[in-house]
């Protein structure tokens, strides 16, 4: 039991660490961010992470989360006996939060005004590096920045690797395993000399959309990567082909958006079509896919089983708003659908999580599985 519950808490840990709180930065607009890294973006560059430390309250979040799944438990009978269970889980993990070591690297961070970016290149596999900038405030000291990354040299884990400074960033190059660093040196190094800076267009919309959450990611396929996607897409099985061409693909999916806020614990995804029809057709794509792949289970499931799956489903596809599609899980998304993701999810976790059996309160019988 014990395993089980320094697992549980270390993960949530390592996510809340990972994801900043809600609140509304000094300049927060697309354009403010990406012309902090502007030098480090080209036209191969597919993804591009906003994360900022300085709102980061994980002891907030844990808090948020544990009143939000206490309003799901009082509304479902079903999870009545596992109240005991959910809140000695929550305990232990607000303890582990207090008492992890991380918040006191996680405070060096706020205190300098850090801000983490994540730029991902279509080539970062093989030729280029992923690159992790932290920005610091200008009233940030340099001993600070010093301890800081200091910090990061001692926590990284060994690999290729490269940590430098440059003006107000520190930048940390990281390869894929595999790539040893002498060669990752010289990756680094051709990869520089052969860029040329450049703004996405794409990347900017997307990271506009997201402009209000701390934490925002943003994704838009480069040429190679449609390229590479056209190139192996005739590999794919011939019915997922004709169910999702890839036009439907490239055409309903210009740029990915992804903003959260972990304080009030809302999502908020854009898909972008070139136009209504394109995000239509990718919409249709889905929803086949979706009920083809629930008519494989129909030798499992009696009908009400597949329709009350299908149900639960549903609310998670992203529906068409205009030229994108788009899921928002709000208070009012988690009002009328965590209930039922609990009831379906904690008999799994009670049934199959090592050790946890002298926790539950009660038989796993209450809680049949077909």
């Amino acid at each position: 039991m014990q395993r089980t519950r320094f697992a549980f808490g270390s993960f949530f840990v390592a996510l809340l660490l990972a994801v900043p709180a809600w609140t509304v930065a000094q300049d927060s607009s697309a354009d403010a961010i990406l012309n902090r890294v502007a030098a480090y973006l080209d036209k191969s560059t597919i993804f591009v992470g906003h994360f900022d430390l300085k709102k980061v309250d994980p002891e907030k979040s844990v808090a948020t989360l544990r009143e939000i799944v206490d309003g799901a438990v009082k509304k479902s009978e079903m999870l009545q006996p596992m109240k005991p269970m959910i809140a000695q889980g929550f305990d232990a993990l607000a303890s582990g939060v207090k008492e992890n070591e991380g918040i006191q690297t996680l405070q060096l961070f706020q205190k300098s005004g850090c801000e983490m970016y994540v730029i991902v290149n279509s080539m970062t596999m093989t030729q280029s590096p992923a690159r992790i900038l932290y920005a610091f405030d200008t009233s940030a000291s340099t001993s600070n920045i010093d301890a800081i990354q200091k910090e990061l040299e001692t926590q990284s884990p060994p690999g290729a690797l490269r940590i430098q400074r440059k003006d107000s960033l520190i930048v940390v190059d990281a390869f894929q395993p595999g790539v040893e660093s002498g060669n990752a040196e010289k990756l680094i190094d051709g990869f520089d000399k052969s860029r040329r800076p450049l703004v996405r267009p794409e990347l900017l919309a997307a990271m506009e959309r997201a402009k209000s959450a701390p934490f925002k990611l943003a994704f838009a396929m480069d040429d190679g990567l449609k390229g590479m996607l056209q190139m192996f897409y005739p590999m794919a099985p011939p019915e997922f082909q004709q169910m999702l061409p890839a036009k439907t693909l490239l055409d309903g999916a210009e740029w990915v958006s992804l903003g959260v806020d972990v304080n009030r614990w809302i999502i908020d995804l854009n898909i972008k079509g070139k136009n209504p029809a394109a995000s239509k057709a990718l919409y249709d794509a889905i929803i086949k896919l979706k009920s083809d792949a629930l008519a494989q289970w129909t030798e499992d499931f009696e009908g009400s089983g597949l329709n009350e799956i299908d149900r639960q489903i549903m609310p998670f596809i992203p529906k068409v708003q205009e030229d994108r599609l788009r899921l928002t899980i709000n208070q009012k998304f988690l009002d009328d659908n965590l209930p039922q993701i609990l009831e379906t999810v904690l008999p799994f976790v009670v049934m199959f999580t090592e050790d946890i059996g002298p926790f539950v309160p009660f038989p796993v019988e209450h809680f049949p599985v077909e």
